[in-house]
C-alpha cells in the first residue's frame, strides 16, 4: 500500500495571446504528469481581464519522502482559429516550490507567458479534463 503525505504548491503569472491579455484561460494543478497516481485535478482557476492568475493547492509526497511532481496545465484557444477543443500543455513546477504540509510558503512565479508559443508536449482537449 502506498502511503502519501501532504504537500502544497502555488503558481502565479500573466498569460498573453500575442499583444493582448489572455482572459478566461483555465489553469489546473495536477499531482503528476499523466494523472496515473491520482486521477483528479487538485485545483483550477481562470485568468482575469489582465491575463493574471494564481492557483494553489495540495500536491502529494510519496511514502519514500520523494515528491510527486506538481504539474501545472494551461487550457487555451490562443492562435487556434475555429478548431474543436483547446490547446493544452503542461509545465512541471520546480521541486523547490513544492512545500511540505498544507501551507504554501514559496510561490512559483511563471512570469509572463505568450500562449502563441507551441511547446513540444502540447496536447488537444475536446472534453472537460
Amino acid at each position: 500500500m502506498l502511503l502519501l503525505k501532504e504537500s502544497a504548491a502555488a503558481v502565479e503569472g500573466r498569460l498573453r495571446c500575442g499583444e493582448a491579455p489572455a482572459r478566461g484561460v483555465r489553469v489546473k494543478l495536477w499531482p503528476d504528469e499523466m494523472g496515473t497516481l491520482v486521477d483528479k485535478t487538485l485545483d483550477q482557476a481562470w485568468s482575469d481581464a489582465e491575463g493574471m492568475f494564481r492557483i494553489s493547492g495540495p500536491t502529494l509526497e510519496g511514502s519514500t519522502g520523494s515528491d510527486v511532481p506538481g504539474i501545472f496545465k494551461i487550457y487555451h484557444d490562443c492562435g487556434d482559429g475555429e478548431k474543436v477543443g483547446q490547446r493544452v500543455f503542461q509545465l512541471r513546477i520546480p521541486e523547490k516550490y513544492i512545500n511540505p504540509g498544507k501551507d504554501v510558503e514559496k510561490v512559483f512565479n511563471l512570469g509572463t507567458l505568450n500562449l502563441e508559443i507551441v511547446p513540444h508536449n502540447e496536447e488537444r482537449s475536446d472534453r472537460e479534463d
